[in-house]
């Protein structure tokens, strides 16, 4: 069952088989780490790791767990992971988290 939901504007996900699935757009080399709201249609994560070696994956992933409460290992790259435009998923009972992490446009950085 695919089912697509929106929290603002111009951020929406996907639910597929107990994860909810959406896009990031990710800006590596940034001078923090920190989800900073959306972009069109996406959820923007600013990391300080390079693109190189899976560096700034693994840190796209460490923010996005932080600000969700979740160990990183449940954070998923479904698609993208040698591009800035990725497709992520997390489990469907981050729901509330994801909404609330959107409309706050990403309070407080990670490092």
């Amino acid at each position: 069952m695919q089912k697509r939901l929106n929290i603002m504007n111009d951020f929406s996900y996907n639910i597929k088989q107990d994860r909810l699935v959406f896009s990031v757009r990710v800006i590596p080399k940034s001078p923090f780490s920190k989800v900073d709201g959306t972009r069109n249609g996406s959820l923007l994560v600013r990391v300080k790791a390079a693109p190189e070696h899976g560096k700034a994956n693994e840190e796209v992933r460490d923010c996005i767990a932080f600000f969700l409460k979740l160990p990183s290992r449940q954070i998923i790259i479904e698609n993208g992971s040698a591009s800035r435009k990725k497709t992520v998923s997390v489990p469907s009972l981050c729901m509330p988290q994801l909404d609330k992490l959107v409309k706050g446009r990403g309070v407080g950085s990670q490092s």
